[in-house]
């Protein structure tokens, strides 16, 4: 089962490379005692849009905050 999830992940990423897209958050959004991960992502089209993003730590929750300008 890992081994095709792997699969399908380098099949996205050749999808997603063929139009330019690419996903805007790259850091972590989301952190837990022993494991950091990105929950939700934005993806975009790098040649139309010119774009920056800031990932910001709040004290409401585990999930961090997104802004993409």
């Amino acid at each position: 089962m890992f081994s095709n999830m792997i699969v399908l992940r380098k099949q996205l990423e050749l999808l997603l490379n063929m139009f330019s897209i690419q996903a805007a958050i790259n850091v972590p959004t989301r952190t837990q005692k022993e494991t950091k991960s990105t929950t939700k992502q934005v993806i975009l089209n790098q040649e139309l849009w010119d774009f920056k993003t800031q990932v910001s730590e709040t004290t409401l929750s585990d999930h961090f905050m997104q802004t993409l300008h």
